[in-house]
């Protein structure tokens, strides 16, 4: 398999749960409410914790799977199945811990009590059954993507996250809006879901019977998932923080006003994303001088599309929200988006570096390089004093510093004067230019349409040279002289 048909089976995996998205937002907008929203949206911020329960075990299954192309059937079934054991424990001790930590964190995130404060307390006892769930489907998805079987992975994944997105609709407009009700419909599909991937990979690894795994397989997977751990206790953090402040500092009305477009942009993601699953893999099995090569590969092509993508999302952001969930509500929502973009942008090209990272086995740069301690104290100031506005402008900021410490890490700062300085001149000036005159005034629509048509020419002018670039890599190293 190819690195761009796997990076493509990822990118349209991920494509159709968004399409379900587009359409269901709204929906449950209407059948639940705003504010039911976004109490929904702080239990999956306390299920968020608990995912560090998850040990990194499903990137570490990845890398080890990898590296275990030429041995054994049975070395790879045992990776997989010791895993599984650790996913299965620690998942259930996430479990037993979810019904005390996660009203803390429910405290913790809401100041104003709520008329579904209750629905909110007894929903996480029945998501605590989420946790091993959870666990399980993260390690199985590993060995798939440690295999390089992506449609497959895809295929099952898609069809789980569709899913996920209908079935608590389904089961709030055919039984109850209530929170519990909805958890118990995702628990179904998740319970579906990871049998589909037990079957896969049954078929895949293969997988052999059922057998405890050896200290040698244990040891590998945790001491490769301990770092990643300490990357899994942080990121619930980072991704979460603004929310959970948001949430202390405002209201969980306020709350939805963030996640809205943070949630739908976050779809800008899924090309980075699906190429990052892509390569970790690869760069598990090659040295460093094609390492440097497809960092370098990737990096371009990855700002090359997702430039344009990203300029002309803060184009159609108002005009869509306003169709999509109304005028009212995207004033709210348009500006936080307008400074989100941005930072969605930086965090793409952060995926090379970071692949690159997994896949060498050198998780532990990546805890070592998250610096927390600085964000949240900025978040607190900027929060409290500039709102859900504030909360993206230091989410954005964050994702900046994060791509420039990755690339430093991964010894490829040079990049940045010669990829990623034009394309964030342009992607930051869009943002600008729309948080000062958005659309749709005519001088907003102008400026932007002009940016557009900068990246878009530069995209035009030189993907096609790279993919020349990299075929008649590939030819020469074919056909040697």
């Amino acid at each position: 398999m190819t690195l761009a048909r796997n990076t493509v089976y990822n990118l349209v995996g991920s494509a159709i749960p968004l399409a379900t998205s587009l359409v269901t937002v709204p929906i449950y907008l209407r059948v639940i409410g705003l504010e039911r929203y976004g109490l929904l949206a702080i239990c999956w911020v306390v299920l968020g914790y608990m995912e560090v329960f998850e040990f990194g075990l499903g990137t570490a299954t990845a890398q080890r799977v990898a590296l275990l192309k030429d041995g054994g059937r049975e070395t790879r079934s045992e990776a997989v199945w010791a895993s599984l054991l650790l996913s299965l424990t620690l998942g259930t001790a996430g479990a037993l811990l979810l019904p005390v930590l996660g009203p803390l964190v429910l405290d913790a995130a809401m100041s104003q009590r709520s008329i579904f404060t209750n629905e909110v307390a007894h929903a996480i006892g029945w998501l605590s059954l989420l946790v091993p769930l959870t666990t399980c489907h993260s390690a199985l998805s590993g060995a798939l993507q440690g295999r390089e079987e992506f449609l497959r992975l895809n295929i099952i994944n898609s069809c789980g996250s569709t899913a996920v997105t209908i079935a608590p609709l389904a089961a709030a407009i055919c039984f109850s809006p209530e929170l519990r009700i909805l958890v118990i419909a995702l628990i179904a599909v998740r319970v579906l879901t990871v049998a589909m991937l037990l079957v896969a990979c049954r078929n895949s690894v293969p997988l052999g019977p059922p057998k405890l795994p050896s200290r040698e397989a244990l040891t590998s997977l945790l001491s490769f998932g301990a770092w990643v751990t300490g990357e899994g206790l942080l990121v619930p953090i980072l991704l979460s923080a603004e929310k959970l402040a948001i949430g202390w500092f405002r209201t969980a009305t306020a709350v939805s006003v963030y996640m809205i477009p943070f949630n739908i942009l976050s779809r800008l993601l899924m090309l980075p994303q699906s190429l990052a699953a892509a390569l970790i893999p690869r760069f598990a099995k090659i040295g460093p001088r094609e390492a440097d090569q497809t960092s370098r590969d990737g990096l371009r092509n990855l700002e090359l599309l997702t430039t344009p993508i990203s300029i002309f999302a803060i184009l159609a952001l108002k005009p869509f929200l306003n169709v999509w969930i109304g005028s009212a509500l995207a004033s709210e929502c348009a500006p936080v988006g307008f400074v989100l973009i941005a930072g969605f942008w930086f965090n793409s090209c952060n995926h090379v570096p970071y692949a690159r990272l997994i896949g060498i086995g050198r998780p532990d740069l990546v805890v070592k390089l998250i610096q927390i301690l600085p964000y949240l104290a900025l978040l607190y100031v900027t929060v409290r004093y500039a709102g859900v506005v504030g909360a993206a402008a230091v989410w954005s900021t964050r994702a900046a510093v994060e791509l420039l410490l990755f690339l430093a890490a991964t010894r490829e700062l040079r990049l940045v004067s010669e990829i990623i300085l034009v394309p964030a001149a342009l992607v930051v000036t869009a943002t600008t230019v729309a948080f000062i005159v958005p659309p749709p005034s005519f001088a907003g629509i102008v400026t932007l349409l002009i940016l557009m048509a900068i990246a878009t020419v530069r995209m035009a002018t030189r993907l096609p040279l790279e993919r020349t670039m990299a075929f008649a890599r590939v030819a020469r190293a074919r056909n040697p002289r």
